[in-house]
C-alpha cells in the first residue's frame, strides 16, 4: 500500500491535520511540519504509526529559519518523495492598506510565501533525482482573499504570489514529472482564522452558494485529490475550494 512520502506544513491543526489523515488514509505516509508541537495531536499521530509502522514523521520547526529547513530537508533525502503541501501561514488581523507598516508586508510575506519558496527549493531538489522520473506533486494552499480582494493587504499579497509561483513551477517542473497547483479556498472554519467582522464575513460568504463555512476536510479532500495520480491532468491550474 505504500504510495511514497508527502511533507504538508502546519500540519497539526485545520487544513494541514485534515491533510495528513487523509494522505494517511489513502495510503501514503507523511513527514508533519509543525511550528509548535500539540501533545494531543502527537498522540494522534502515535495512534496512527501504530496502525501502521512509521508512517507519521513529526518534525517541530519555525519554517522562517531557513538553515533549519534545510537541515530537517536533508533528513529527508532517503525518502521517496512523491508530493509536498505548502499549507502553513499567517493571517493578520484586517486593517487599512494605508495604515499597514512596511515590516507588517514583510513578515507575512516571509511566513506565507518565501518560507515556501525555499522548502519548495529543497524538497524539488530531492525529487528531482529520482532517476525513473516517477510522477509527484505540489500543491501550494493560497487563499479566495487574493482573487477577491478581501481581509489584510499582506495576506491577500503573500498568499496570491503563491498562485504565481505555481503557475511558474508547473511550466518548469514539468519536464522532471513534477505537477504544481494552487488551492484557493473560501472561508473554513479553524482554530487559524481570527474573529472575522460579520460585514466582512458576509462578504465573503456571498460569492459562496451556500454561504456557510467550509470544513478543513473539504479542503483537504481538494488537495489530496491534486496529490495523487487521480488528478495527473492538472498541472498550473488554481482550484477554488467554495461551497
Amino acid at each position: 500500500m505504500d504510495k511514497g512520502t508527502v511533507i504538508v506544513t502546519g500540519a497539526n491543526s485545520g487544513i494541514g491535520l485534515a491533510c495528513v489523515n487523509e494522505l494517511f488514509s489513502a495510503g501514503y505516509d507523511v513527514v508533519a511540519l509543525v511550528h509548535t508541537p500539540r501533545p494531543e495531536v502527537s498522540a494522534h499521530f502515535a495512534t496512527l504509526n501504530a496502525e501502521r509502522h512509521n508512517a507519521i514523521a513529526e518534525f517541530s520547526c519555525d519554517l522562517t529559519d531557513f538553515t533549519a529547513v534545510k537541515d530537517i530537508v536533508t533528513k529527508l533525502r532517503h525518502l521517496p518523495l512523491v508530493g509536498l503541501v505548502n499549507n502553513a501561514g499567517i493571517l493578520p488581523q484586517d486593517k487599512l492598506f494605508v495604515m499597514t507598516p512596511l515590516a507588517d508586508l514583510e513578515h507575512c510575506f516571509k511566513v506565507n510565501c518565501l518560507s515556501a519558496i525555499n522548502l519548495t527549493q529543497l524538497v524539488v531538489r530531492l525529487m528531482m533525482r529520482d532517476p525513473a522520473k516517477k510522477p509527484k506533486s505540489i500543491v501550494m494552499v493560497s487563499s479566495i482573499n487574493a482573487l477577491d480582494g478581501y481581509g489584510p493587504v499582506e495576506y491577500a499579497v503573500s498568499k496570491g504570489a503563491l498562485i504565481s509561483l505555481a503557475t511558474k513551477l508547473a511550466r518548469e517542473l514539468q519536464s522532471s514529472n513534477i505537477r504544481v497547483n494552487s488551492v484557493c479556498p473560501g472561508i473554513t472554519a479553524t482554530p487559524f482564522n481570527p474573529e472575522i467582522p460579520a460585514e466582512l464575513k458576509k462578504l465573503m460568504q456571498s460569492r459562496s452558494i451556500s454561504h456557510n463555512d467550509l470544513t478543513a476536510e473539504q479542503v483537504a479532500s481538494t488537495i489530496v485529490y491534486l496529490i495523487t495520480p487521480a488528478s495527473s491532468g492538472i498541472n498550473g491550474q488554481c482550484l477554488q475550494v467554495r461551497n
